[in-house]
């Protein structure tokens, strides 16, 4: 997740901010497990990385769910 973060240009508080903004109607204390971080920025980072490993853990699911209830090719 930190390379798709870095590679997106993500891996900074207006990235994290971003992302955490599209996700914004998501329930944080469904995913977020934040332990000891030190800065605001990094708490950002952590929470916005978290958030987006489980909407794309969730979406994945749902794909190969879909596959296999249609039997895609």
């Amino acid at each position: 997740m930190d390379a798709f973060f870095r590679d997106a240009l993500l891996d900074n508080p207006a990235g994290s901010c971003l992302i955490l903004q599209a996700l914004a109607n998501h329930r944080v204390n469904d995913f977020i497990n934040i332990v000891d971080r030190n800065t605001v920025e990094e708490m950002l980072q952590e929470m916005a990385k978290q958030t987006f490993a489980a909407l794309l853990y969730r979406k994945t699911e749902e794909a190969l769910e879909q596959t296999l209830a249609f039997g895609g090719e």
